[in-house]
């Protein structure tokens, strides 16, 4: 192999490529430094997780006062950067409720991402058991290396969180910073709100279970009614 002339510039190779992209994140470094320079600001978001993990018969979920929250999205961008999210993936969304009055109608912004339900419709339907409720905190995990991407459980959510991604070729979904609570930390969402409109709270499993079969008289009933009508 002949050397490379002083006057000839060598090709760009797809290792320059990957390196200049990385020198691109300095925010996300400068961020990450000043987080470990400054542990102490962990403890801001204390009124914003459980005190103690939850006990047999209880699980994590997540909390959101619609009163709080302003519809700046900051929580979409936080959880899309920390999980370093595809440009056309969120586990998290920003969305808006509308009255259906015409003169003055009323708008609530709302932020909403997996529920990490009690009985778990994705979980249930995954023909290749690529989901698992941690038996401890109740979070619903999406295992990636599992996943044959059949999107059943895309089908079967009722709140149509996981994502099916066609240039990966699997289904991805919120996992709750599932790593972050477990050493303390709060999940980037809770953690980028400025309103603090979103925290982990434990709930009961069998109130929820209660609740669910509440709806689901209540909606049974509601589709008799307009049937009969």
């Amino acid at each position: 192999m002949s050397p490379i002339s002083p006057m000839e510039k060598p090709e760009r190779t797809l290792i320059d490529d990957l390196l200049a992209e990385q020198r691109e994140l300095t925010a996300v470094e400068e961020f990450s430094r000043a987080h470990d320079a400054c542990a102490v600001r962990g403890r801001r978001y204390e009124n914003l997780l459980p005190a103690a993990a939850p006990a047999p018969g209880q699980q994590y979920a997540f909390e959101v006062d619609l009163d709080k929250c302003s519809g700046c999205k900051a929580c979409v961008t936080a959880c899309h950067s920390l999980n370093g999210l595809d440009d056309d993936e969120t586990w998290r969304s920003v969305g808006a409720l509308v009255s259906a009055e015409v003169r003055s109608p009323l708008k609530q912004t709302i932020t909403t991402a997996c529920h990490h339900c009690v009985d778990p419709g994705c979980l249930n339907g995954c023909p290749v058991l690529a989901y698992d409720k941690d038996p401890v905190t109740g979070i619903v995990k999406h295992l990636d290396d599992q996943c044959i991407g059949c999107q059943y459980c895309v089908m079967k959510c009722p709140y149509e969180v996981p994502q099916f991604l066609p240039k990966r070729g699997i289904v991805r979904k919120c996992d709750m910073c599932s790593s972050r609570l477990a050493v303390g930390e709060a999940p980037a969402c809770v953690q980028a709100c400025p309103n603090e409109a979103i925290k982990i709270t434990v709930v009961d499993q069998g109130r929820v279970r209660g609740k669910y079969r509440q709806l689901s008289a209540l909606n049974s009933l509601l589709s008799t009614l307009n049937f009969a009508a």
